[in-house]
């Protein structure tokens, strides 16, 4: 079985009436810094965090997983 482990990162943000919105997910920090930069330049007063949010499994459904004998 071919599995794939992938580090979850959000990138929130908030506006003028405080309700935080994601702005969305992504797989490395990196990423979610260059949307916080993209968002910066529309919404200069906005708050932003960055979020790590867990690990995600993913599974090659070409693979063929046989059920364990116990």
């Amino acid at each position: 079985m071919n599995t794939d482990l992938a580090l979850i990162w959000r990138v929130r943000w908030t506006g003028i009436r405080d309700t935080w919105s994601t702005a969305g997910t992504f797989a490395t920090h990196r990423e979610a810094n260059k949307c916080v930069a993209q968002l910066q330049r529309f919404y200069p007063s906005a708050k932003f965090k960055i979020e790590y949010i867990g690990q995600e499994f993913s599974y090659d459904s070409s693979t063929k997983v046989e059920d364990s004998k116990f």
